[in-house]
């Protein structure tokens, strides 16, 4: 009797700290608004969640030149990417970190906040032009115009 009073109160507390996590990760602000895969200016564009209970943000970007971009943000809803890294040549990569003995990283970092904004920027306009284009095309559609 002794061990089941333990099971369940160990199941029980099982439940509660699962609950705990679960509430967590479902009560997080998510970026949907800016969930994007596509083109922009000739650039893919790629933006979405992930990790444990979706709870890193990662804004893809491969140039014109097939430089990729990977901007990393731990922090949900924040403009603060916390990891950049650019791969080169499909190859070579350079990782800069927002660490405070990292002086190149946290100045390449300072400009990457700015770049990061002018995509999700970008995101926006991009995700409001192809609603307006739908939106016409229903209408055109109703409207019988071809």
């Amino acid at each position: 009797m002794i061990k089941t009073d333990k099971l369940t109160r160990r199941n029980f507390l099982k439940g509660i700290g699962l609950a705990g996590i679960l509430g967590i990760g479902l009560a997080g602000c998510k970026n949907s608004e800016y969930y994007f895969d596509g083109v922009i200016d000739g650039e893919k564009v790629k933006f979405y969640e992930k990790g444990p209970l979706q709870s890193r943000e990662v804004l893809e970007i491969i140039k014109k030149d097939g430089t990729e971009i990977l901007y990393s943000n731990m922090y949900l809803n924040s403009i603060n990417p916390s990891k950049i890294i650019i791969t080169k040549n499909n190859r070579e990569k350079i990782e800069y970190n927002n660490n405070k003995t990292d002086e190149v990283g946290r100045t390449v970092l300072i400009e990457g906040k700015k770049q990061y904004k002018n995509y999700l920027e970008k995101i926006l306009k991009e995700k409001e032009r192809i609603k307006q284009e739908k939106i016409q095309e229903g209408l055109d559609l109703i409207k019988n115009k071809n």
